[in-house]
């Protein structure tokens, strides 16, 4: 709601200072679609608890890689050993999911270089990878279909 406050004292003071001709449809269709679009809400996303069911199949989704992050498990092991730890990995989620907290430990991630082509010794033929925990990848995939389906669902209005 700041937002239209702000836009509307910009527009006054554009028309108070001559910089807007009122007279100009584009402008006037602009500022009536600014407008409506803050002064309608967005509808608040629900925070669905996940199941266990749903964790096991976000860690069959992930491709089976033998990379890894800090923590040093790989997406292949995370998908061995899914069937037994996809409940305390819901729990961890859920309460992630309850408190808005993603935590600073899955934030971390293994920067390297990845060769591209041509001459090794050219440092400009590399570019940065960023190897994440393969558990982040879990909880921001959750995530990511969560956002998804909420915003799918908004727009259909």
């Amino acid at each position: 709601m700041i937002t239209l406050l702000l836009w509307q004292k910009m527009l006054k003071k554009q028309r108070n200072n001559n910089l807007i001709d009122d007279d100009n449809d584009s402008v006037d269709n602009h500022t009536l679609f600014m407008e409506q679009a803050f002064n309608t809400p967005y509808p608040s996303m629900e925070s669905k608890h996940t199941s266990a069911k749903e964790i096991e199949g976000i860690i069959k989704s992930l491709k089976a890689k033998n990379s890894y992050g800090y923590e040093e498990i790989s997406t292949k092991v995370l998908k061995l050993s899914g069937p037994f730890i996809s409940s305390p990995i819901k729990f961890i989620c859920n309460k992630m999911l309850s408190e808005g907290v993603f935590p600073d430990r899955l934030k971390y991630a293994i920067i390297k270089p990845l060769h591209e082509n041509g001459d090794r010794c050219d440092i400009a033929k590399y570019r940065p990878v960023s190897l994440l925990t393969s558990f982040s990848k879990i909880f921001e995939t959750l995530m990511q279909r969560r956002i998804t389906k909420h915003l799918t669902r908004s727009t259909k209005h």
